[in-house]
């Protein structure tokens, strides 16, 4: 667009031709960010693009994962271990001492 082929429109048309270019700008926006979560259409209708998903909501509590501090397999200990509580209860094999 040169200065030529805006002088040839008032000021008026140019003002409804920027805000007409406005609105049609504006659907077309909202047109894009439209897929298949929140609209009614299947999701194979969004194409191969897929929305990034979401791990988890939940906040982290700064805790480490895993069991209890001191076993090496990181499971809680339950007690004694199976022999002991076998012995314990006297029906388990006899250790001497």
């Amino acid at each position: 667009m040169d200065a030529a082929w805006v002088s040839r429109f008032s000021k008026d048309d140019l003002i409804a031709v920027l805000l007409a270019q406005e609105a049609r700008i504006t659907a077309l926006e909202r047109r894009l960010g439209l897929n298949s979560s929140n609209r009614g259409k299947p999701p194979s209708s969004d194409g191969l693009k897929k929305p990034p998903r979401v791990s988890s909501l939940r906040e982290s509590f700064g805790k480490k994962t895993g069991g209890q501090n001191g076993r090496p397999d990181g499971r809680a200990c339950p007690g004694h271990p199976p022999t002991v509580r076998a012995q314990m209860a006297g029906t388990g094999p006899r250790l001497s001492g």
